[in-house]
């Protein structure tokens, strides 16, 4: 009886070993490839700004939900938020609005100094500051604001 238990199980692991070697060779390298596809909505979100077209409308600058001053101080470029509330944030966007295009010679030599009006739209309007020779640039055009600008962008980043 013992010799029926020795040779069954010699079978058993025998079997066991070639099945072991079929699942390895052959079936465990099969590969499927499946798409699944669904309708999405696009995903916007709250944050997401784009710049105004060039020939936005400068007029509505003072209706803009607010601005954002980066300016070159001593301790390199310092960031401000002019809000409505500001009492400098009015004549600011005023003096930008009426801006008129001159021609230099050479285009404003800024310094990354810039301001950037977000509408209510979330589209933005950024101008680079040449704050020396009190000019704007935007899109290749300088542009010569109403008033002082220095003293306007002063007056904003107090």
């Amino acid at each position: 009886m013992k010799r029926i238990w020795v040779i069954g199980s010699i079978l058993a692991v025998a079997l066991a070993g070639v099945g072991a070697a079929l699942l390895l060779e052959g079936g465990g390298h099969s590969t499927a490839v499946s798409t699944t596809t669904t309708a999405s909505p696009p995903v916007t979100s709250p944050y997401d700004f784009k710049e105004a077209p060039f020939d936005v409308d400068l007029a509505t600058l003072p209706d803009a939900k607010f601005a954002s001053l980066t300016i070159r101080t001593e301790a390199g470029l310092t960031s401000y938020l002019v809000t409505p509330d500001n009492p400098a944030f009015l004549p600011l966007a005023r003096a930008v609005a009426g801006s008129r295009e001159v021609p230099v010679a050479e285009a404003p030599a800024g310094d990354d100094s810039t301001l950037t009006f977000v509408m209510r739209d979330r589209s933005t309007v950024t101008f680079v500051l040449d704050l020396d020779r009190g000019l704007l640039e935007r899109a290749g055009s300088a542009l010569e604001v109403v008033g002082d600008l220095e003293a306007l962008v002063k007056a904003a980043a107090r």
